[in-house]
């Protein structure tokens, strides 16, 4: 999903028209944007979806699913045989913390991907920085659509400044907030 709508960016940059092959540019320019923040912060997706992970644990009382934030958990199950059948571990003995880890009351069982976790995670509502962010690249990809990288070009010289291609500076001030850190 878009992480804004054709109209948030229409009504930012002032576009009162209504032509298809420029909505249809800007619809495409809002998906691929989208793409490159969500692979920028190593998500699936920024909106609420339910994941299942299969962890690691080094038997310790944290774990760390890939998604977050984690808004909740429909199940996590320890089984070093991989089998999962048996009951999920009680609610009571687990919570979220910081949104993006659960801490167990006791140590999770040592393994490779003996940990099945079942939970919801993301942003039922996109924050509006992000949005924002989103908005201003289109934008400034939009406008310069024909010109793709040149920014002025010098009369009497010829000389000609370029853009830059890489996401603006405030863009990814705004996607470092949001991006998933892996533990090591």
């Amino acid at each position: 999903m878009a992480l804004c709508t054709l109209d948030d960016v229409k009504n930012f940059y002032g576009i009162t028209g209504d032509k298809a092959e420029d909505n249809d540019l800007i619809k495409l320019l809002i998906d691929r944007y989208t793409d490159i923040f969500e692979a920028y912060c190593n998500r699936i997706s920024f909106e609420t979806a339910t994941y299942t992970d299969y962890l690691d644990s080094d038997g310790g009382y944290y774990i760390f699913p890939e998604q977050s934030p984690i808004t909740s958990v429909s199940g996590i199950y320890d089984d070093i045989d991989w089998v999962w059948s048996g009951s999920a571990l009680s609610s009571s003995t687990y919570r979220i913390a910081n949104y993006n880890s659960i801490v167990s009351t006791t140590p999770f069982t040592k393994g490779m991907n003996n940990i099945k976790i079942v939970y919801t995670a993301g942003y039922a509502t996109i924050p509006g920085d992000l949005k924002q962010v989103l908005i201003e690249e289109v934008v400034r990809s939009f406008k310069n659509r024909k010109s793709i990288d040149v920014v002025a070009i010098t009369a009497s010289d010829g000389s000609v400044s370029r853009l830059s291609k890489d996401l603006l500076p405030t863009t990814t001030m705004v996607l470092n907030r949001y991006r998933r850190k892996y533990v090591v």
